[in-house]
């Protein structure tokens, strides 16, 4: 009965010793996955912030002042 007993404490153990490193490589897996898919959607929201904010009326009109300026000649 002692020797059936050392058994399933042996078989215990070289189980965890399997399992133990691809729990903890898992865990480091999905951490690293966690921060990347951070950085991307910071990328993302930074470029849509971005796009948000770009006006392309107002470059036009300021484009159309300094044109009018330089052909009358104002700025001299």
């Amino acid at each position: 009965m002692e020797n059936r007993k050392l058994h399933f404490r042996g078989s215990f153990t070289v189980e965890a010793a399997f399992l133990a490193p691809l729990i903890l490589f898992s865990i480091a897996g999905g951490i690293h996955l966690g921060f990347t898919l951070y950085g991307e959607v910071r990328e993302t929201t930074v470029i849509s912030e971005e796009i948000n904010e770009f006006y392309p009326v107002e470059i036009v009109r300021k484009k159309l002042q300094i044109d009018q300026i330089l052909e009358t000649g104002e700025g001299d």
